[in-house]
């Protein structure tokens, strides 16, 4: 018998005699031992740092413990959040789990052979998102293998920051009337968000209020529903708000989302006004950052030229393009040489007169109302005009030093607005402490703000001083509400509001200054002669002599003695009191008092940023505010302040096409400017000499193929000293709700942009392009015919653009689409990572027919997004 065989069967014999004893019980019955469970281990956690912190990256810790076994082990988790719903928990997306030796914690914990802890990190993802503290609850979780312990569960709190003062964020707004409210109440307001973004302190202050207060809430606009009643009246200071959810919102996330967006704001409620006399919108205030320099291709030149053009004139047009660009190398490196040689060139460049072109134009339509042909003129100013610079300059002061033709009697001023604007455009080059006196002296503005015929203050009477302008000229014309820094950001005092420029007591004493200011002209029929009378009324003819001379001072009306005025520096300014009581003494009086007002040093930056944005950006960055305003000085060099803006390097850089903060909405005004020189808008009467020619006196102040534009009145939401009061059309803060709002940007021109405007706009568009425009009121007071006076675009301009261009249809309408991208927008849509807008145009234009392609290149550029941007 084989050997190896009898040993298989041997053994197998002897497992099946093993195996039925044990399922027998052992040998015999009295045996009954049982083999004891292996030991199970005992598993713990434990904190060890609780918090993680996203600015500073700090790590929050915990330890996962294990007593009574060493063979390796999976421990299963659980992760939740908060217990409190309207409180932060904290998502997958807020944290990263990792091992404190090594890798990343997965579906379990894992222990090896031995290892009887482990520490685990919570790693905080920097988001750059506003969060309320967020909650991460882990908990161990029971299996076969392990036991846990009653120490089974911890809770890592998830923050944005710490709440260092430095990490604290700052909401600052200024108390204006609510809705239609007639009141003279202002006031300040800060709102200080420490950096976990748990609470917030809220300090405000206001007076004047026209009666007494009755409540005072804060509010969700634009609806205006209550969110949190603030339980005491009066000024607040460092009231302590725990954003806990109140009205529509359920957690403390929505409430957090909603202060970034702006929708917050505070309103005082008042006897008179139970609905809220004044409020104030709680908004984000940040620094923004430029956006980041880098080495320019050809193109990117090409673009900076255009971009050039359109800041600092009324459109980029091919023929001003062509004369720097043949200046300018292809790398650049000397067009800063060249922009400033052009500035050089636009300051020497002879003035266009509105005035002037006014009344030239006035005998050839008879008995039209003269307010039509001033609203009219504007446009071969802003066309033709070859003082491009000049004009824009005296366009975006008009919209600081505000005056509009809405009220009586500057509706029929007609000689005295324009010749306001051309003042304005005298000074653009000179200084802002002549601007402002020349302001202050103006008639126009005497009337605007009340301070003509401002009598002395008389007990017996009971006549105290209009206070208007004492107001406007510190609040909007020099330097704001409250003090700033050089470099625009607003300075906080003690209790952390804002510090203000001036109180009630100051705009008295200040509307002392403007006393005793009458007409100093008037006519006598035709000829111009000295007014003596104080009370000379408002009076419009056809002379308006009273309304283009300053006005002077009657002493008889002038309140002399010693003015305690506003403070600047911890220097108090003081009118001191003067030893005689004439014209001489009261002119210095104002003079003393215009350098202090120009001079202050919050002056500079909040007259700079202003500029800025209407030349250049809406959120230009702290440097280059202080940039500027250093420029400005102590008496607002304008030369120097508009080469300090337009040679900035934040305004040269063309790379800002990935920028979310630069650019600017472009004003409906400058968006239709731009359309009418790039594409030559004219009616068939030339200013100058020849066919049809006026051969106006001024007609060499005009490009040689200017017209008389009469384009009637513009369904586009503005136009030149056309606002209905003295904050302008927009405010320079006006920053809508949501994203715009969250990241502490303002969008100025949007407060003019409304769904029904946005139609009207369009349409006027569409009516320029199929109609052209015409006052038809010049046709029935003049010789000229309609066809004559229509105002209409060259669409010669890119039908020679179509067929001059070799391809096919794509690439013809390629061509006339990016011709008008590249002088309209800078070439945003060419350069734009979407270019669905720009190839959907394309597409349309190749399946057009030739009698329709010219409006839809047009109109479709017009309706365009990147249109209404000025980047």
């Amino acid at each position: 018998m084989n050997i190896t065989r009898k040993f298989v069967l041997s053994s197998a014999t002897m497992l099946s005699s093993l195996f039925m004893l044990a399922s027998c019980g052992g040998s015999g019955d009295s045996d009954t031992t049982t083999t004891p469970d292996a030991p199970k281990a005992q598993i713990s956690i434990n904190t060890v740092v609780s918090s993680a912190i996203e600015k500073s990256n700090q790590l929050a810790k915990f330890t996962v413990l294990r007593q009574g076994t060493t063979a390796a082990l999976n421990i299963n988790y659980s992760l939740s959040g908060n217990i409190d719903a309207a409180k932060g928990s904290a998502s997958s997306e807020d944290y990263l789990l990792v091992y404190s030796d090594g890798g990343n914690v997965g579906a379990t914990i894992e222990l090896a052979e031995n290892q009887n802890s482990r520490v685990i990190e919570v790693h905080p993802v920097q988001d750059g998102m506003h969060e309320v503290p967020e909650v991460l609850t882990f908990t161990l979780e029971s299996a076969s293998s392990y036991d846990t312990s009653n120490e089974n569960k911890v809770e890592i709190v998830i923050t944005d920051a710490t709440n260092a003062p430095e990490n604290a964020k700052v909401f600052l707004g200024i108390f204006s009337p609510q809705d239609n409210a007639q009141t003279s109440a202002t006031g300040v307001l800060s709102l200080i968000l420490q950096g976990d973004n748990n609470q917030a302190k809220l300090s405000y202050t206001f007076s004047d209020l026209t009666t007494i207060q009755t409540d005072q809430h804060i509010h969700l606009a634009p609806a205006g529903s209550m969110i949190k009643d603030i339980e005491f009246t009066g000024p607040q200071t460092n009231y302590l708000w725990d954003l806990a959810p109140g009205g529509i919102f359920t957690t403390e996330q929505q409430m957090l989302d909603t202060l970034f967006e702006g929708k917050f704001f505070v309103n005082i409620h008042t006897a008179n006004y139970q609905q809220g006399e004044i409020s104030a919108a709680i908004t984000y205030d940040a620094n923004v950052e430029p956006p980041v320099d880098s080495p320019l291709s050809e193109e990117d030149v090409d673009r900076d030229i255009v971009r050039f053009l359109n800041q600092a004139t009324f459109g980029a047009t091919p023929a001003d393009y062509s004369v720097l660009r043949s200046q300018i190398s292809a790398d650049g490196v000397n067009r800063m040489q060249v922009y400033s040689a052009w500035l050089e060139q636009q300051f020497a460049t002879p003035q266009t007169h509105y005035l002037a072109l006014t009344d030239e134009t006035i005998p050839l339509f008879g008995e039209e109302t003269e307010r039509n042909l001033r609203r009219d003129n504007f446009w071969p100013i802003a066309v033709y005009g070859n003082d491009q610079l000049r004009q824009r300059m005296a366009f975006a002061l008009s919209e600081i030093l505000v005056v509009g033709d809405a009220n009586s009697p500057l509706k029929t001023a007609h000689r005295g607005l324009t010749h306001y604007w051309d003042q304005l455009a005298s000074n653009a080059f000179g200084t802002y402490r002549q601007t402002i006196e020349d302001v202050t002296l103006h008639p126009v503005m005497g009337v605007w703000l009340s301070h003509l015929r401002n009598q002395k203050t008389d007990l017996e009477l009971g006549y105290y001083p209009d206070e208007n302008y004492a107001r406007e000229i510190m609040q909007l014309f020099t330097f704001g509400l409250v003090h700033r820094q050089k470099n625009g950001a607003i300075k906080l005092g003690s209790d952390n509001l804002p510090i203000p420029t001036y109180d009630n007591q100051v705009i008295k004493e200040m509307a002392k200054v403007f006393t005793g200011l009458g007409f100093s002209y008037k006519n006598s029929d035709s000829d111009k002669v000295e007014n003596n009378y104080f009370f000379l009324g408002n009076a419009t003819n056809d002379y308006q002599y009273r309304w283009t001379e300053p006005m002077k001072f009657f002493t008889a009306h002038h309140e002399f003695g010693e003015k305690t005025l506003f403070s600047d520096k911890d220097n108090l300014i003081t009118v001191p009191d003067s030893s005689e009581q004439s014209v001489q003494a009261a002119q210095q009086e104002l003079d003393f008092v215009l350098d202090a007002l120009v001079a202050h040093s919050t002056t500079a930056p909040f007259i700079s940023r202003q500029l800025i944005q209407r030349f250049v950006t809406s959120n230009p960055s702290a440097d280059y505010i202080e940039r500027v305003a250093n420029a400005f000085g102590n008496t607002g060099d304008l030369k120097a302040v508009i080469r300090a803006i337009l040679l900035d390097k934040e305004a040269r850089n063309p790379n800002i096409s990935n920028s979310q903060t630069f650019g600017k909405v472009k004003e409906p005004l400058l968006h239709m400017t731009g359309i009418m020189r790039l594409l030559k808008a004219h009616s068939d009467i030339p200013l100058a000499g020849g066919n049809n020619g006026l051969d106006l006196a001024v007609a060499d102040q005009y490009a040689n193929d200017a017209t008389l534009l009469r384009v009637d009145s513009l369904n586009i939401g503005q136009y030149a000293q056309g606002s209905l009061s003295v904050f302008n059309f927009f405010l320079p803060d006006f920053s809508p709700t949501g994203n715009i709002s969250a990241q502490s940007l303002v969008a100025p021109e949007l407060q003019l942009l409304t769904e029904t405007q946005l139609f009207l706009t369009l349409n006027t568009y569409h009516k320029l392009l199929t109609r052209g425009f015409l006052r038809n009121t010049a046709v029935k007071h003049s010789n000229f015919t309609e066809e004559q006076l229509k105002v209409e675009l060259t669409p010669s301009i890119l039908t020679n653009i179509w067929t001059t261009t070799e391809g096919d249809e794509q690439v013809k309408a390629t061509a006339v689409v990016d011709y008008l991208d590249f002088y309209l927008t800078s070439g945003q849509l060419k350069t734009s990572d979407n270019q669905n807008s720009r190839q959907t145009l394309i597409n349309t234009l190749t399946e057009s027919d030739d009698s329709e392609r010219y409006n839809i290149a047009v109109y479709g550029v017009a309706a365009l997004p990147e249109f209404q941007l000025q980047r």
